[in-house]
């Protein structure tokens, strides 16, 4: 999938001759764009050719983007649906987001998320893992016509398959009382690969329920990190919490 996207990154003008991204932008975004074949890309083309789209949080909603939440307070970037895209959510920065988290660019965020899914889906892939899935993350490249009128306009957005994530209760509950040994064997495999989250993972939030019923991986932005794995513990039940330390410490 990569590969076809830096294909096609290559064979676009609209991205080699694009004005916001330097060479350094478009090595790390090549191997994750949009592939122009993506039966989505017509459409988001059409959206984002009509208007600055990221110009502010009026234009997202004006040009149809549907915010789901805030702007997240630790990482600014909003969550949002369009009707005319079903079964996507989108992760975006708007131009007018001065604020910036660790002042690491917005756009580099967003490419590193779409690093940790490719990372996190080679171990799902390469040891047949049951429970746990991963969304598949792309960058869209906003065009640059129209024009934005921000000092600091935002590149890309990305794009990715809406895993159709139950409430925080419901994951909380099924942490507690679902988990088997089975799925810890398999959570191990992936966290202690460095993925998952900063240091300490949260699995209420880092890795929800979905309503097909495996854990997902959502949040996939920071690099690989020696996770604190001892803090897993506690969304676990007492039976699983055992099994949990028999794992870590062997």
């Amino acid at each position: 999938m990569a590969q076809l996207a830096a294909n096609h990154a290559i064979l676009d003008p609209n991205f080699v001759n694009h004005p916001l991204l330097d060479q350094e932008m478009r090595m790390q975004i090549a191997p994750h764009l949009l592939p122009l074949n993506h039966p989505m890309k017509v459409t988001l083309d059409s959206i984002f050719s009509q208007s600055r789209v990221l110009e502010n949080e009026d234009s997202l909603r004006n040009a149809g983007f549907i915010p789901i939440c805030d702007s997240m307070p630790r990482s600014y970037v909003i969550v949002a649906r369009h009707s005319l895209i079903p079964g996507y959510v989108f992760k975006l920065y708007l131009d007018s987001e001065t604020r910036c988290r660790k002042d690491v660019p917005h756009w580099i965020w967003l490419v590193r998320r779409c690093v940790g899914a490719m990372g996190i889906r080679k171990i799902i892939r390469q040891n047949q893992i049951r429970f746990f899935t991963v969304p598949d993350k792309w960058l869209y490249l906003v065009p640059a016509f129209p024009a934005a009128n921000a000092v600091n306009p935002q590149p890309i957005i990305l794009m990715a398959t809406d895993m159709q994530l139950e409430s925080s209760e419901v994951t909380r509950e099924k942490w507690k009382t679902a988990i088997t040994r089975e799925h810890l064997d398999e959570l191990y495999m992936i966290l202690k690969e460095g993925y998952g989250g900063h240091g300490v993972v949260s699995l209420e939030a880092n890795v929800p329920f979905t309503k097909q019923g495996t854990f997902a991986f959502t949040d996939t932005e920071d690099p690989r990190a020696k996770p604190k794995l001892k803090h897993i513990r506690k969304f676990l039940s007492l039976e699983m919490q055992k099994y949990w330390d028999s794992l870590i410490h062997p």
